[in-house]
């Protein structure tokens, strides 16, 4: 016999509240950076995942204001390439043969150097041409205004190893 309904609810009112933020729908946004970070989900995914502020909207369905999060799962390849193309709009003075480790763990530091910045994200359907399963597809663009500040130093632990002139901002 399995739990009374009692104990079940028990269950509900002791856990903690997921803080899990929606993803983003079809459309054109402006986003502010209020977190990036990776970490280890189930099944032995590690994700990267960027947590915004929504500045800019074309659709009702994801209004300005609200809270939005973009998640990859790092154990598929095209992730990597994904994931890329977002510190490419965030760092868009950057050269590509400055991308390191160090740089970018520095941008999923504790630290959060990147809060504040802004990226612009253009969110379209599109049909897998091996599967003929529908996904989003995410084109990220610098955004106009502002992107990640000169000079600024990331702090932690994982900036450590990074070189002053090796960072981008």
């Amino acid at each position: 016999m399995g739990l009374s309904y009692e104990q079940i609810m028990q269950r509900v009112a002791d856990a903690a509240t997921s803080e899990r933020r929606p993803g983003l729908d079809v459309g054109s946004f402006g986003l502010s950076i209020d977190t990036l970070k990776m970490f280890d989900g189930r099944n032995g995914i590690t994700w990267f995942c960027a947590e915004v502020t929504v500045l800019t909207s074309n659709t009702d369905s994801v209004p300005e204001g609200s809270k939005r999060a973009w998640l990859q799962d790092m154990t598929k390849e095209v992730s990597h390439g994904n994931v890329k193309g977002f510190f490419s709009a965030l760092m868009p003075d950057m050269p590509e043969d400055k991308y390191s480790a160090q740089v970018l763990m520095s941008l999923v530091d504790e630290s959060n150097p990147a809060k504040g910045s802004e990226v612009q994200v253009h969110v379209e359907r599109r049909m897998s041409k091996n599967s003929g399963r529908e996904y989003k597809h995410f084109s990220w663009m610098p955004m106009d205004r502002t992107t990640l500040p000169a000079n600024e130093v990331p702090k932690g632990k994982a900036a450590a190893n990074v070189f002053e002139d090796d960072i981008p901002f």
